[in-house]
């Protein structure tokens, strides 16, 4: 089966588009979204676990009922993980609560049981290197913030210092030749205006 690399999970392509779009939908970290989906079923839309949880995102059938879905379809399932994870998230303030509350329900967010820690731990551990600050999305000023970052690696900023002056230098010279060939220039320009119009230069 075709696989993408999504953060560090591999996602079957089959569903890479569903979970681009649901994660984009409800602001889910693409990242964070497969590593749970991995996580809750390995990307396996048959699986079912021990405890009677279904599908793709293993949704309890009491659960799956309330939200008027089909835990039996992969790509619905996908887009009430997505949507579940965001509404958990604004209520509780952390993706890790968030998915405390996903596992172990959300009046266990504050004590989760070991499963529910472990759980959080490894979907965790896959993507707070790749989003940090909790896995939050990235803002416009986390992107600035890398860039400064980035740019502070490339060399030392000495070097970068002189390559400034050097090329400040070079504009200088340039524009001291530009302004050296502006009379002669002229004086050609007004010549051949001079000879359109029958009137040769004394």
């Amino acid at each position: 089966m075709p696989m993408a690399l999504v953060g560090k999970t591999d996602v079957p392509a089959r569903y890479l588009p569903t979970l681009l779009a649901a994660a984009a939908k409800h602001g889910v970290p693409p990242a964070f979204l497969a590593a749970q989906i991995e996580a809750e079923s390995g990307f396996n839309p048959e699986a079912v676990s021990p405890a009677g949880a279904i599908g793709i995102a293993q949704f309890m059938p009491a659960t799956a009922k309330s939200l008027g879905l089909n835990p039996h379809d992969p790509d619905a399932s996908i887009y009430a993980m997505a949507k579940l994870m965001a509404h958990y998230k604004s209520e509780f303030g952390t993706w890790e609560k968030a998915l405390y509350a996903y596992h172990d329900g959300p009046g266990k967010v504050d004590n989760p049981g070991p499963a529910g820690q472990k759980y959080a731990r490894a979907i965790l551990a896959k993507v707070t290197e790749l989003i940090p600050d909790d896995v939050s999305i990235p803002t416009p000023l986390d992107g600035l913030k890398s860039t400064a970052a980035l740019i502070g690696k490339l060399g030392d900023p000495e070097r970068w210092k002189r390559v400034g002056i050097y090329m400040l230098g070079a504009f200088l010279v340039l524009a001291g030749v530009l302004l050296l060939m502006r009379k002669p220039l002229t004086e050609a320009a007004a010549t051949v205006v001079g000879v359109k119009s029958g009137k040769l230069p004394t």
